[in-house]
């Protein structure tokens, strides 16, 4: 690391998890027939996974039904970190809220739908296939302001110790890690619970 640069624990976190991952990889079967969601799990890895990988990653199916072809289309995210923003409302400053926000439904504009060939604007609908058995969320702190650099939001934000629900999973909170200083200084350190 040099003098001046950057280096967050996301950064450190995403930088440890792909060494070990890789280090601890194993070649997937192919299977002949693959569903979709099967697909972009297996291109999405190449083809390999690791114990880190089964812990820790999850998966999101996006259903986008076209509006004037009635024709669903299904699109699949995985990762191994949720990422949320902050809340521009904080009197709802909390994870329950964030995560609802976040797999409530959307507007999706100028969708090209490949079947009727239209661009429409379409409604995306989230749901989650599979679950994380160690679930990693990324508050979004930062944000762009005027002038092109950036402001920490230092909102608080509740959140349940002991019951946390996404998906059909129930999650216990572990640690946090945690920065104090301003955007060019500053430590940080983990809160364990």
């Amino acid at each position: 690391m040099k003098k001046g640069n950057h280096e967050d624990t996301f950064e450190f976190f995403m930088f440890l998890f792909s060494q070990l991952s890789e280090d601890c990889s194993f070649e997937l079967p192919r299977p002949q027939i693959m569903t979709e969601r099967e697909k972009s799990w297996y291109s999405q890895l190449g083809g390999r996974s690791s114990y880190f990988i089964d812990l820790m990653h999850y998966q999101l199916k996006n259903t986008k039904v076209c509006w004037r072809c009635q024709k669903p289309n299904y699109t699949f995210d995985n990762d191994n970190t949720l990422m949320l923003p902050i809340p521009e409302k904080r009197e709802n400053c909390n994870l329950e809220y964030m995560l609802k926000e976040y797999m409530k439904e959307n507007l999706v504009v100028d969708y090209s739908c490949v079947e009727c060939k239209t661009v429409v604007t379409i409604v995306n609908i989230k749901d989650i296939v599979q679950d994380p058995a160690i679930l990693i969320i990324l508050l979004k702190r930062y944000m762009v302001i005027g002038d092109g650099s950036y402001k920490k939001d230092e909102a608080n934000i509740s959140f349940p110790i002991n019951d946390l629900h996404f998906g059909n999973s129930i999650y216990k909170l572990y640690a946090i890690p945690q920065h104090s200083g301003s955007m060019v200084a500053g430590h940080y350190y983990a809160r364990f619970y």
